[in-house]
């Protein structure tokens, strides 16, 4: 995992695949007094103090929700701008209103008219200010951000704080990349990833999709919470199962099981049958409502006096456009400190740690046949502190710590570390008293695992 000493509007916690180099970009804003994209300053999240507050408020607060449309605008038919404008009148009747936009297929005349469109100036925040960024693509990703729910003002304490934005450019063979930007989600400025994706297309073998997917699941996994939204094209058999593979939940498939959700192919005019190509795929957050928005279609095009009616109706998309509420996941009720108990204790021991390690790697192993980017586990002490190399853990046992060992291509794993009752500091640990096997066995509903030990 890659960091700094900046912080974490600066720096965001990446995993550093070197197949995958982030390019940082820049948020814009329009200014009216100058009458164009201005650069938005950065700022610091606000946050308030959560070990100081009490449980029974900390149970009061709901984290805002992320109101998400994303839309695969088709960069190929005619009429982009004509078109853009009807997929914008749409999303502007939504209710609940979306705060997050994301964008497939933009090509420079659509995304000339949004930078353009008074709405989108009056009320949202860009990745992109201008046309430079295309160079010599005819179309690239777009993330706008609601000025009502985002923001960089430290006076505005309601107001999510928007964090970094960039590009990973992993490797595909039409030269596409995850659009990635960090949020800070009030009262706790708890980090939430967002990462817009077109993956590659077609039924070409070897496929780039599993492994663009499985990037993005790894930053996903460095941030601890987030989704990945966007045009998932999934056209082979394998496709099916990557959203699962990588530990992520498909949004559609939890809310809607019987449900083909398909959004593109529907007019009949593909020589494909029609396909869910459009997916939201979340980590650590929850799913609470998704829809299909369905393009209408252009029955006249241009601007002014060269406006005109056209023979045959122009669908503003092939494809169909998600909406999605999405929430902070609650954290899973951990188990209760067993003080007195012979069985089951807790603890922050390296040398348990070591041994939980090896178990998983051979657990890994024999799973996969391979071990699966161990350099890039990270641990966590209840949330309470930022993520942290395996092998660097150090905490009080008295605090009766769970550890959540997260495997990057892999699931989560709870390890319940175990501690005897007798030693009564860290360093009385030894050799001949920790545990001699670890037991993995599931613990539903949330995808976790605990760790038993036998002591004999």
């Amino acid at each position: 995992m890659t960091s700094s000493a900046e912080g974490p509007m600066q720096s965001p916690p990446l995993p550093g695949d070197a197949d995958a180099p982030p390019t940082f970009q820049e948020w814009y804003s329009f200014d009216a007094l100058a009458n164009c994209w201005s650069l938005l300053p950065s700022s610091t999240p606000v946050t308030c103090d959560e070990s100081t507050m009490p449980a029974s408020d900390k149970a009061k607060l709901k984290h805002p929700a992320l109101n998400l449309v994303t839309w695969n605008v088709d960069a190929f038919a005619k009429f982009p701008d004509d078109r853009m404008a009807g997929i914008i009148s749409t999303i502007r009747n939504q209710t609940p209103p979306p705060n997050i936009l994301f964008f497939q297929e933009v090509p420079k005349a659509a995304l000339f008219y949004l930078l353009n469109d008074p709405w989108i100036r009056e009320n949202w925040y860009s990745n992109e200010g201008n046309l430079s960024n295309y160079g010599g693509h005819v179309f690239m990703t777009v993330i706008l951000l609601s000025k009502l729910s985002f923001g960089r003002d430290s006076q505005e304490p309601d107001k999510a704080c928007i964090g970094p934005v960039w590009r990973v450019k992993y490797r595909s063979k039409f030269e596409r990349d995850a659009l990635c930007c960090d949020v800070f989600m009030p009262p706790f400025a708890t980090r939430v990833r967002l990462v817009n994706v077109h993956l590659d297309s077609l039924a070409l073998q070897p496929s780039r999709r599993p492994r663009q997917l499985a990037i993005v699941a790894n930053s996903l996994r460095c941030a601890g919470h987030g989704f990945v939204a966007g045009d998932f094209n999934p056209v082979l058999p394998e496709d099916d199962s990557l959203v699962a593979a990588n530990g992520l939940v498909d949004v559609w498939n939890e809310l809607h099981p019987d449900e083909p959700g398909f959004t593109w192919g529907l007019d009949g005019r593909e020589p494909f049958p029609p396909g869910r190509l459009d997916k939201v795929a979340v980590l650590g957050l929850k799913g609470q409502e998704m829809d299909i928005l369905h393009p209408g279609a252009l029955e006249s095009a241009g601007q002014g006096l060269l406006r005109r009616q056209l023979d045959t109706p122009v669908p503003w998309s092939d494809h169909s456009g998600l909406k999605c509420c999405l929430r902070l996941a609650e954290e899973p009720s951990l188990p209760a400190h067993p003080r007195g108990s012979s069985n089951h204790f807790y603890s922050s021991s390296p040398q348990v740690v070591e041994r939980v390690h090896l178990q998983l790697d051979a657990y890994d192993k024999a799973r996969n046949g391979r071990l699966q980017y161990p350099q890039y586990r990270s641990i966590n002490a209840s949330n309470k502190h930022p993520p942290q190399l395996l092998h660097t853990l150090a905490s009080d046992v008295h605090d009766a710590h769970v550890y959540v060992i997260r495997l990057f291509e892999r699931t989560t794993w709870l390890i319940v570390v175990s501690y005897c009752r007798e030693h009564e500091r860290e360093s009385d640990l030894t050799e001949q008293s920790l545990p001699k096997m670890v037991v993995v066995t599931p613990v539903p509903p949330y995808g976790l695992w605990k760790c038993q030990y036998d002591r004999s």
